[in-house]
């Protein structure tokens, strides 16, 4: 039995677009490309869990990797180790961890910074004004920043190739002039 040209070519119409469908929502889901455009990172002035004030402004000169994260957030627990690693290795370079905290109760970030040993910078958003700001779209979420205050690049999640990219990216922002 051989199929009718007519219905043959609803099926393969149908199938081009349910692919192309398909294609853009796996885009969709996936980190967006760094643009070729540096855009200015927005500022903000938060506090530290101790209360000291910081503003993103005062870092200027230094490469920043701002981090946005929350304590019920799985990946944001399994990014810890990586990110403290690299702040370790490259502070001396210049280089600056912002871990910020978006969780909505003050009291919840002390006993994680002490289980995890953070030692980079983490600063609390508790109205959740700096997310809103850089947009976010879940958790984690992070934007390295070049010695002018730009966005180099961004991470949306945290999977395990993660750690190498950022390294990289940190790396190349550190020999920058």
């Amino acid at each position: 039995m051989s199929i009718p040209k007519q219905t043959s070519k609803r099926r393969s119409t149908t199938w081009s677009v349910s692919l192309v469908a398909v294609a853009l929502a796996a885009a969709a889901c996936r980190p967006a490309p760094t643009s070729g455009a540096r855009q200015p990172a927005p500022d903000f002035a938060l506090q530290t869990p101790a209360g000291k004030t910081l503003k993103l402004a005062d870092l200027r000169g230094k490469v920043v990797l701002i981090d946005f994260w929350a304590t019920y957030c799985g990946p944001c627990k399994d990014s810890v180790p990586e990110l403290e690693r690299l702040y370790r290795d490259k502070k001396a370079e210049g280089f600056e961890v912002l871990g910020i905290s978006e969780d909505s109760f003050v009291d919840a970030v002390p006993p994680f910074l002490a289980e995890h040993k953070m030692t980079y910078t983490v600063l609390l958003d508790l109205e959740q004004a700096a997310g809103e700001a850089y947009a976010l779209r879940g958790l984690p979420q992070a934007f390295l920043l070049d010695r002018e205050g730009r966005i180099l690049d961004r991470w949306f999640g945290w999977e395990p190739g993660n750690a190498a990219a950022m390294r990289a990216a940190v790396e190349r922002a550190l020999k920058a002039p």
